[in-house]
């Protein structure tokens, strides 16, 4: 938008500057032609009435120049030729002193010729005077002087494109720093909606900027009371529920025996539990979506998973699931140890949950570099075309309808480890039986965790 004008300006300037260059050749060579014309004149002397036209060398080496054009002249009295070219034209009617400058023809080339009618001392009858030059001299100074005005255009032009684009690129810097920020802010490095700093904005983007930040402050007033609301309804339930789940527990002990009255508070056991569950899941979410406790820190992975697996046996054991850990000692990650905790818990429990009664496989090592944790069970596993979708919120697959869960456990794993800055992958088992879940991690070389 402001190269193309500087374009176009540059080509109305070279054409309004090739107009100019031709008129000052023309009128700088034009006054040559007019001051041999007046040398002639004057060299023309009267003697016993008869007109003698000595032409001196130097009046004619005047209009001498590098293209030898050539030059013709006449002076003629009544039409009739004193001296000179018989064939060059001599305008009709001319006024004693005036001068007539005009483009014709001599032969095969074009000239450019000035007549002058001029009186002489001695005769009663005036002169005409008239010196004509071909136009190759001022072609050549016409040429040289578009050419040089064209090559400085261009010079002009690049550097002014150039500089155009580096003031621009300049001044919008500080976009870039913006853009910057909100893609921190998109991939959860800035907490919250934090306004833009508009230190360095452009004047013209400073009221679109300002009216964004009052948008973002909004947003972060909402978030936060979204939040506080989704922390303090699941806390607040969580104590009638836990009161819920104790008198249910003591009515299954007073009425033990009674079929009827054992299976209906079995019933709300279980569906107590699930909510119970439900809630806890709910509140790791909000958790998640906050952001809280990201902080990043060295941690000794082997036996991070190690002590989640030990955790982890008795329910194993419940469940008739044998766990296999193969750790890779040494191994080391960049984490947060909570939200890693609630991943390694997440994956682990869908393991024994959807296992299929099998062997759980944990491997913990490297590869490339990068730390990752690889769980493997023998369940039904999920199809290629589901996995992006097992991620998302309250999405139950058709191989998990038989088991109770609420479709939260793994969008609330995937958005924990993208937190961490590490990715998560479904695979499906070497035998092509059951599912491996591939967790990855952040190495240690980047040690700033804000870089």
């Amino acid at each position: 938008m402001l190269v193309v004008p500087m374009v176009l300006f540059a080509v109305a300037f070279g054409v309004g500057g090739t107009l100019l260059i031709q008129r000052v050749v023309n009128l700088s060579s034009d006054r040559l032609l007019t001051g041999a014309v007046r040398a002639i004149a004057e060299s023309a002397t009267v003697e016993d009435g008869r007109i003698w036209v000595n032409i001196p060398p130097w009046v004619l080496g005047l209009l001498d120049n590098p293209e030898r054009d050539s030059v013709y002249y006449s002076v003629v009295q009544d039409g009739v030729l004193l001296t000179g070219y018989a064939d060059l034209q001599v305008p009709g009617s001319l006024a004693r002193g005036d001068v007539a400058i005009l483009d014709s023809r001599h032969g095969n080339d074009a000239v450019r010729q000035v007549s002058q009618r001029v009186a002489l001392v001695g005769v009663d009858r005036d002169v005409i005077v008239t010196v004509a030059q071909s136009l190759d001299s001022r072609r050549a100074i016409r040429d040289d002087l578009v050419g040089r005005l064209l090559l400085l255009e261009a010079a002009l032009l690049v550097v002014s494109a150039w500089l155009v684009l580096l003031a621009v690129r300049w001044n919008l810097r500080p976009l870039g720093r913006i853009k910057r920020y909100l893609e921190r802010t998109g991939s959860g490095d800035v907490r919250g909606f934090q306004a833009v700093d508009l230190r360095g904005v452009p004047n013209e983007l400073r009221p679109a900027l300002e009216a964004f930040n009052q948008l973002l402050t909004r947003l972060d007033e909402m978030n936060k009371a979204a939040m506080r609301f989704s922390a303090d309804a699941s806390h607040q339930m969580r104590t009638p529920l836990t009161v819920l789940k104790m008198n249910l527990e003591l009515l299954a002990k007073r009425w033990q025996g009674r079929d009827v009255d054992s299976e209906m508070l079995g019933d709300a056991r279980e569906a107590a539990d699930r909510l119970n569950r439900l809630l806890l899941q709910l509140l790791a979410l909000a958790r998640a979506e906050s952001g809280a406790d990201r902080g990043l820190e060295k941690i000794d992975l082997s036996a991070h998973v190690g002590e989640v697996v030990r955790r982890l046996s008795r329910d194993a054991d419940r469940a008739g699931v044998s766990m296999r850990l193969e750790v890779e000692n040494g191994t080391y990650a960049l984490a947060n140890p909570e939200l890693l905790d609630q991943v390694l818990s997440n994956l682990l429990d869908n393991a024994i949950k959807y296992g299929a009664g099998g062997p759980v496989r944990v491997q913990v090592g490297t590869t490339d570099h990068r730390p990752f944790v690889a769980i493997s069970d023998r369940g039904p596993g999920i199809p290629p075309e589901d996995r992006v979708r097992a991620f998302e919120r309250f999405t139950r697959l058709s191989a998990a309808q038989d088991v109770t869960g609420s479709g939260l456990g793994l969008s609330i794993v995937k958005m924990y480890v993208d937190q961490q800055g590490g990715s998560i992958e479904l695979l499906d088992n070497e035998d092509g039986a059951g599912l491996t879940v591939v967790l990855s991690l952040r190495e240690l070389r980047p040690v700033d965790p804000a870089a």
